[in-house]
């Protein structure tokens, strides 16, 4: 009987046991895997991993990251992956606007092994690009792979017919790239075996009209979408199509030209916006605008129609000691005469924007030189202030570039910046300007190098601009804030930093940058 009473107790509680672990799994099972953020939800830093389905899946990395025949497991190396996710050392073919899975293998970590779970962006700072032999070019964003983290991926949309090589460089190891001025920098160069020949599927006339029929305008205003595309060479772009040429900059395309490429993006149709449509878009509105000095240069590009550091009629200049004085505003105006822009250095001077259509805006710029994480109370009190001074019209359209400095400052780390990033945005929408438009600019693409004395590198520029992108796409209950994303431009040809060691911009880029800006004003 003892016997029959302990069996039927074991039954029991193998039965509730069984009960437990059933009803705890079913609770996780349950869980909403896919929560949006909100300025309610104090949680909006968390990530959400929602990566689509590609091409990239048919590819066996754990293959290619365990081969030794091809590759000895040392060496860094990059190759493009045949349409049906194979391996080849030949070229791989595909058609004009055909998805291509690119794989870049590593060699060992040099470093102990760190925690993932405490960092936002991928342990390596990898720059890639795909470079076409008639100039094109197109940045390569890459994504690690979880079960092998020493091997990346990224699937690529080819749209312009071209033979491509992928040049990187392998910046920092073990998220080195996090605290720079901790570690030297030993870039580490290297190229793909294989090539991408791109073959063209638009070859008449009436075939590009065809297409171009069928191509929705950019919808910029639209955050979820990333904007991608591809800098071309303008000569070659519009001998091929010179009308989609007219139709995107209408015969202004040297304002727009960089190193003789326009950009184009891929899927859509990028709408030509001048200044002067820009600024009958603002109509009489107000513009309140706090940003750093790389949004001063979009300021100073907007007046009128490229007067401001306007190189082709600076080269023109005879006297060479002048000529080379005054085109350093190509990547830097930090010590240009400010007569011209007393609103530069006086927030409560506008730059006004004035003409016969009735066009009478004010854009009032409030310069911020500090970092986010650091100075965030002193911030929120600087613009609390200017936006209750009675002689401040009341914000139309509100501008935010910030960022950069945190990229810069040597003890901000990407997860500390974007929590506090989303703290000030929520104070600002709530306390500050809780039905105006916000455009918030994402941090200045960085390549590829480092600056002295701070902590730029391409890994936090991309780290800080991701950060910036996931929380504005995370607001999507906020109808009237927009992203800028001035980030998806950049090349190693469309900074600075070589021409002249600094982060900005080069000139003509910025109007790239501001035709972006123009798409998020205006309406139509």
């Amino acid at each position: 009987m003892n016997m029959q009473t302990s069996m039927t107790l074991n039954r029991r509680v193998i039965i509730i046991a069984i009960l437990f672990v059933f009803l705890f799994s079913l609770f996780y099972i349950l869980q909403p895997i896919d929560q949006t953020p909100s300025f309610d939800n104090e949680d909006s830093t968390s990530r959400v991993s929602s990566r689509k389905n590609t091409i990239c899946d048919k590819v066996d990395i754990g293959w290619l990251a365990g081969d030794r025949h091809y590759w000895d497991g040392w060496s860094d190396k990059a190759m493009f992956i045949k349409p049906d996710g194979t391996f080849t050392q030949g070229n791989v073919y595909i058609n004009q606007g055909e998805e291509v899975c690119i794989v870049v293998l590593l060699g060992p970590i040099p470093a102990s092994k760190k925690d993932d779970a405490t960092h936002t962006g991928p342990k390596d700072s990898i720059v890639m690009f795909a470079n076409g032999l008639n100039s094109t070019k197109v940045t390569v964003q890459l994504e690690q792979d979880l079960e092998h983290p020493s091997a990346y991926f990224a699937a690529v949309e080819f749209q312009h017919p071209d033979t491509y090589q992928l040049d990187a460089i392998n910046e920092y190891r073990s998220y080195f790239w996090e605290s720079p001025v901790s570690h030297s920098y030993h870039p580490n160069p290297f190229e793909s075996q294989n090539k991408l020949v791109i073959r063209p599927t638009v070859t008449t006339t009436s075939d590009v009209i065809r297409i171009n029929q069928t191509m929705e305008m950019c919808d910029l205003k639209n955050s979820t979408t990333e904007l991608k595309g591809a800098w071309v060479d303008k000569l070659v772009y519009g001998s091929r199509h010179g009308r989609e040429l007219f139709k995107a900059y209408e015969n202004s395309e040297k304002m727009y030209t960089n190193q003789n490429k326009i950009f184009i993006p891929d899927t859509c149709i990028l709408q030509y916006k001048s200044n002067g449509k820009g600024a009958q878009c603002l109509g009489k509105s107000t513009v309140h605008v706090f940003g750093d000095n790389n949004t001063r240069r979009n300021l100073k590009a907007l007046k009128s129609r490229n007067s401001w550091c306007n190189l082709d009629q600076i080269r023109k200049i005879k006297n060479k000691k002048e000529r080379e004085e005054k085109m350093k505003c190509g990547c830097n105006d930090d010590t240009e005469d400010t007569t011209e822009y007393p609103w530069v250095n006086d927030p409560y001077e506008p730059l006004q924007l004035t003409n016969a259509w009735d066009v009478d805006s004010k854009i009032y710029f409030y310069s911020i030189q500090q970092s986010i994480v650091n100075h965030q109370q002193e911030i929120r009190q600087s613009i609390k202030a200017f936006k209750s001074d009675p002689t401040i019209p009341r914000a139309d359209i509100v501008i935010i570039g910030l960022g950069n400095k945190d990229i810069e400052a040597i003890q901000v780390s990407p997860t500390q910046f974007i929590s506090s990033f989303y703290q000030f945005l929520k104070y600002l929408r709530k306390d500050i300007y809780p039905d105006q438009k916000i455009i918030i600019k994402t941090p200045q693409y960085f390549c590829c190098g480092t600056i002295d004395a701070t902590s730029w590198n391409t890994g936090r520029s991309l780290a800080f601009t991701l950060g910036v992108r996931n929380l504005v796409r995370s607001l999507v209950q906020d109808k009237n804030m927009y992203l800028w994303d001035v980030h998806t431009l950049g090349t190693d040809e469309t900074t600075c930093l070589v021409d002249d060691g600094s982060t900005y911009s080069k000139r003509n880029v910025i109007n790239v940058e501001n035709l972006l800006l123009w798409n998020l004003i205006c309406e139509d």
